[in-house]
């Protein structure tokens, strides 16, 4: 999959599955959607991966299911509180709406991160 160019089901699962929520932002980082909270981003696709930022008891609680792991965007470079869904969860929207959700409000929970800064 080229992350510069996400295929329409999986952008349509995207918007399918936010929050309705005024407080959610959606950008883009390496060209792949996010949805930002406060600053913070919640949840995100990249390549071929769906992942959310959770705190540690539903991390572990996630991590419990088959196809789950610890988010790592480089080899050896892991973002420990993000967690890559497992593929077969894409196919699960109302399974997946709720991880989201889960992490939207553990994202709401923590400090703003204020606003995006431009980069001159």
């Amino acid at each position: 999959m080229n992350s510069k160019l996400l295929p329409a089901p999986l952008s349509q699962v995207f918007e399918a599955v936010l929050p309705r929520d005024a407080r959610v932002e959606r950008r883009k980082l390496f060209g792949n959607p996010c949805g930002f909270v406060n600053g913070n981003l919640f949840t995100g696709v990249h390549e071929e991966q769906w992942i959310v930022r959770l705190s540690e008891p539903q991390r572990e609680q996630l991590l419990d299911m088959a196809g789950a792991a610890i988010f790592e965007p480089m080899k050896g470079r892991p973002m420990v509180e993000f967690v890559r869904v497992p593929s077969t969860m894409l196919q699960n929207r109302r399974q997946l709406k709720g991880w989201v959700k889960r992490a939207f409000d553990y994202c709401s929970s923590l400090p703003s991160q204020g606003p995006k800064r431009s980069l001159r």
